[in-house]
């Protein structure tokens, strides 16, 4: 007797009809409302027929399952079940023989079926992974191999009800057992909804960092110690992919949230293969192929990587030594295997083909063909056709529908202006570029701070993340600058477009349906935004720093805008200085000064008398005396109690010494490492800043940690009463402190706005104590000297505006004995007095 069905009968084939029409759909592109409209369903039948796919195929997500071909899986367990089906119909007779001989032949055949069962699946699997790229299904993830579930076909009793005793003459009738409850289904989950104006988070958790896969907030992208930098696109499915820096992988967040890992993760290296072993180094942006093919920005591998349907990862360009040093290799175009890429930090593919790469100070090109060319180079600022047009910090780079390129300029190399400025330009496919906006510098009021991400709809509007002061903005075709989501204030909150806040937005990327996603950095998150037109959020409040009076400005050494090596025995103002760098004063009032590609170190004397301290023969490393040794590059410098002068070179690496003599040593430490900068301590010390520790040195060579390991530490300067302050520039913040000699640390001045929307550049910063408990601030990069009073008022002692110091790149600073305040300035040869009346 045939045990009954129950419910409707098993489709013979691994799909049903519908579930097929959904699948083709789905193959077409679209979300779950897309197809079900063009299906007419209703979005959650959709939903539902492609979570039961998924569970019967033991597929991952939607990209996979539109991939899956009927001739490229492992059999499933309703083919393999054949043959336990089979063994049953001849164990089935052995019934008749007897109860108990069929009792122990129904175990047997059952042990044996199983057997065979996972011989078979494993075979098949394992004949999967070998199986070429192009029809291998897609490899499992190291952090989440999928289950094979399948809707069980009920199978007949595997025994008869056994009779207390055997007997030659069959049962009348054997006993049915029940039917095998079938496995439940997984309950869809609903696709996130995006109402228009309003900003939700489609996946990560706020200010948790770390690893995992997961749905929603279950998941994490970023680093506990950096921002979660994340480069986006958008499949055609609507899935987000996420080119995942530090974790290092390739993840994708399907349209209900669920985060899974497409490639990588296992690690940091530059390792073909299967997604499960493949490695990733420094992946900083992606960009999807109408195909489904990944294209990866392998930053510190300097590669572009392509990761294909399957998983399978792929070398496709790039060259030379993985090095996290951008600069060990130049830029070399030609075939895609022998051309070599400094910095990659942007992709993105144009319909044709044609992958645009950001590289360093240059835009570049990976053509159909295989070769790499370079189309735009940079450290400069100019628009033209491509020889003719330079770039400057290109920060982000989005293809639009027409072929144009479309590209986020942060320019420092502008003229007439001082510090970065954000700059919108476009690039035609033949080759011409034009600015479509241009900012004034964020410190002096520009609405657009470091922004670092672009998306661009079909129709060419631009859309823009204001990363500096946290705001997601339009470019409108009247040339300005509007809000459209985002109070500016940098935090984490959800909501509508005016309420919400972001904190370091970065990538962007538009899906299908006009839904813009944001990579939120410092929260680490992804975040979604329809945008709502019309609406109109308040643009982020600008502040300036009030300016001193009093100040007056004059040449103390050198000749302006005049490099050589003279004028020893004369009076400074008459001597040449070639690159002067780190200055110190002595306890005799004398002004040491470090002349960088003169290789000296020099002295101006109290009566203004020029001469050469050490070097000046050439570059080198030689230690002895004084008409003997050689310097390379000498950088900041400082003296002891004893009058003995150190010096930091170039390299970072290394100390020397001066002996007031004249002679020079190298001085040898435990301490290893980069050395940021050296300066006079308490007591005849040295202060040395290194790896983000600042030691000191005393007089007799002994050296000990002077407070906590901290990040990106720069200027360092003492105060009268034996503080030391110091500068640290974090992710999203640049502040002053000091730490009193009994030890106790406190913060001065802080500005959130360091990436690009603060009052300091996030460069390397000089300090120097004043009296008054006043703290001084050389800013290269914004080309000012700010000053912090003991209550932490900021504000511009110097700049451009200063009368003569156009333009005004301070490089080190000191404070003299009566006050004034001594400044380099590498870029034109001199050494200022700035002046500041009480």
């Amino acid at each position: 007797m045939e045990p009954r069905r129950r419910g409707r009968p098993r489709h013979p084939d691994i799909l049903t009809p519908a579930e097929w029409r959904v699948l083709d759909a789905l193959r077409e592109g679209g979300t779950n409302a897309q197809i079900a409209a063009r299906l007419g369903l209703s979005p959650d039948t959709v939903k539902t027929h492609i979570s039961h796919m998924l569970a019967k195929l033991g597929l991952r997500n939607r990209r996979a399952l539109a991939a899956w071909r009927p001739d490229a899986r492992p059999r499933r367990l309703g083919g393999v079940l054949a043959l336990p089906t089979a063994l049953w119909s001849l164990g089935r007779p052995l019934a008749l023989v007897g109860a108990g001989v069929a009792t122990v032949a129904g175990v047997v055949v059952v042990a044996v079926a199983l057997v065979a069962l996972e011989v078979i699946v494993e075979g098949d699997l394992q004949q999967a992974v070998d199986q070429p790229p192009e029809t291998r299904m897609p490899a499992l993830t190291p952090t989440a191999i999928p289950t094979v579930t399948t809707t069980p076909t009920p199978q007949p009793s595997p025994t008869a009800t056994p009779s207390p005793t055997p007997t030659a003459t069959p049962p009348a009738a054997s006993t049915p057992q029940p039917t095998p409850t079938p496995t439940p289904e997984p309950t869809p989950l609903p696709d996130i909804e995006v109402p228009r104006g309003q900003v939700v988070t489609i996946a990560g958790s706020a200010m948790n960092w770390g690893y995992a896969d997961g749905v929603r907030t279950a998941a994490r992208f970023g680093s506990h110690s950096q921002p979660g930098l994340m480069g986006l696109d958008v499949d055609a499915d609507g899935s987000v992919v996420v080119a995942n820096y530090y974790n290092p992988a390739i993840r994708r967040i399907d349209p209900d949230g669920t985060v899974s890992t497409i490639a990588g993760g296992n690690g940091h290296g530059l390792r073909d293969g299967p997604a499960d072993v493949a490695q990733f180094n420094g992946p900083i942006d992606v960009a999807v192929a109408p195909d489904g093919a990944i294209y990866v920005a392998d930053r510190t591998n300097r590669r572009i990587r392509k990761v294909a349907p399957n998983g399978a990862v792929t070398t496709v360009a790039g060259s030379g030594e993985p090095d996290s040093s951008p600069e060990s290799e130049e830029p070399r175009d030609g075939p895609a295997d022998e051309a070599a890429f400094g910095a990659i930090e942007h992709i993105a593919l144009a319909l044709d083909g044609d992958l645009y790469i950001v590289d360093g100070h240059s835009v570049r090109r990976l053509s159909p063909s295989g070769w790499v060319a370079t189309l735009v180079a940079g450290h400069g600022f100019a628009d033209g056709y491509r020889e003719e047009a330079r770039v400057g910090y290109v920060t982000d780079m989005v293809v639009g529908a027409s072929g144009d390129v479309y590209f986020l300029d942060v320019n420092k190399w502008i003229p007439g202006e001082v510090g970065r400025v954000a700059t919108v330009r476009r690039m035609s496919p033949d080759g011409e570029v034009q600015t479509l906006y241009r900012d004034t510098p964020a410190q002096r009021g520009g609405r657009l701070a470091d922004p670092k991400g672009i998306a661009v709809t079909s129709d060419g509007a631009i859309f823009i993340a204001n990363t500096g002061h946290n705001q997601i903005m339009q470019l409108m075709p009247d040339g300005e600058v509007r809000a459209i989501a985002g109070t500016g204030e940098g935090a984490y909150l959800d909501g509508p477009s005016g309420a919400a806040a972001f904190s370091f937005p970065g990538s962007l990327a538009l899906g299908p349906d006009g839904t813009l996603f944001v990579a939120d950095q410092a929260s680490s998150t992804v975040r979604a935004f329809m945008p709502e037109p019309g609406v109109d959020v308040p643009l982020a409040e600008v502040t300036e720093l009030s300016r001193l009076d009093g100040v007056s400005a004059a040449i103390f050494a050198g000749s302006l805008g005049e490099s050589g090596y003279a004028g020893d025995g004369g009076s400074a103002g008459e001597a040449l200085f070639r690159v002067p760098y780190g200055l110190a004063i002595d306890r005799s009032g004398d002004v040491i000064v470090s002349d960088g590609q003169n290789h000296a170190v020099r002295r101006i004397s109290a009566d203004g008398t020029v001469s050469t301290v050490a070097g000046g023969n050439g570059e080198g490393t030689r230690d002895g005396p004084r008409d003997e040794a050689q310097l390379a590059y000498p950088g900041n410098v400082a003296v002891d109690a004893h009058g003995a002068v150190y010096v930091v070179e170039s390299g970072r690496k290394s100390i020397r010494r001066i002996a007031p003599d004249g002679t020079v040593s190298t001085i040898e430490e435990d301490v290893e490492g980069e050395i940021q900068t050296i300066e006079q301590g308490p007591g005849g010390s040295m202060l040395i800043s290194r790896e983000g520790q600042i030691w000191s040195r005393d007089p007799g060579g002994a050296t000990t940690r002077v407070g906590d390991r901290y990040r990106r530490l720069w200027g360092v300067a003492t105060g009268s009463d034996g503080s030391v302050y110091f500068t640290l520039v974090w992710s999203s913040s640049f502040s002053v402190n000091r730490q009193a000699p009994s030890g106790d640390v406190s913060r001065v001045y802080e500005d959130g706005g360091v990436n690009g929307g603060g009052m300091f550049s996030p460069l390397r910063h000089r300090l120097a104590a004043g009296p008054g408990g006043f703290v001084y601030v050389a800013d290269a990069d914004f080309g000012r000297i700010v000053s912090i009073a003991p209550d932490g008022t900021a504000a511009i002692v110097a700049d451009d505006e200063t009368p003569g110091l156009t333009p005004f790149k301070p490089e080190d600073i000191v404070v003299t004995p009566a006050g004034d305040l001594l400044v380099s300035d590498p870029w034109r040869h001199v050494i200022w007095k700035i002046t500041i009346d009480e």
